[in-house]
């Protein structure tokens, strides 16, 4: 059973009465940034029971995604449906990702560009596996499948 925002929802939301398109933000429990409310002993996100509130129904398979970037916001003008590919697309786009050498994986001493491309250049080239890279420049098996698969260490024209 999907619950909508009703009145008690709506009294957990900040709205700034000065300017109505500013954030509404949820006022309540956070759970990762998120605004969440515990409703027939389920967690549900509090910006997608006020999209449904607004908008109507989310369809199977896609996500409420917010255009203001601000996870705690309920604002319904705010929240648009996409799929998981558009959040990330809107992720890099918008800055939110770590790229080089601010990858978690990535340790500056261990890895520069030179080597990363060197990595990406044996992979393509060679009949190497993964395993063998990561013996030889020192990182994670999930470090070289992130960079041969352009995951991380991702080089943007800016």
């Amino acid at each position: 059973m999907t619950y909508k925002a009703d009145q008690e929802f709506w009294s957990n939301v900040k709205i700034d009465s000065t300017n109505l398109e500013n954030c509404w933000l949820w006022g309540s429990t956070i759970h990762l940034g998120y605004g969440t409310i515990n409703r027939g002993g389920k967690v549900h996100k509090a910006h997608r029971l006020a999209y449904e509130s607004y908008h109507g129904p989310i369809p199977k398979g896609l996500l409420v995604r917010h255009r203001c970037d601000v996870p705690a916001c309920v604002h319904p003008l705010h929240l648009e449906l996409g799929t998981h590919a558009d959040s990330s697309r809107d992720a890099v786009e918008r800055g939110r990702t770590t790229k080089g050498r601010r990858s978690p994986g990535a340790v500056p001493r261990k890895l520069t560009w030179e080597k990363v491309r060197e990595i990406r250049a044996r992979w393509s080239s060679e009949k190497i596996t993964q395993t063998q890279l990561t013996e030889d420049f020192g990182v994670s098996n999930s470090m070289v499948y992130q960079i041969v698969n352009n995951h991380a260490w991702v080089e943007l024209d800016d």
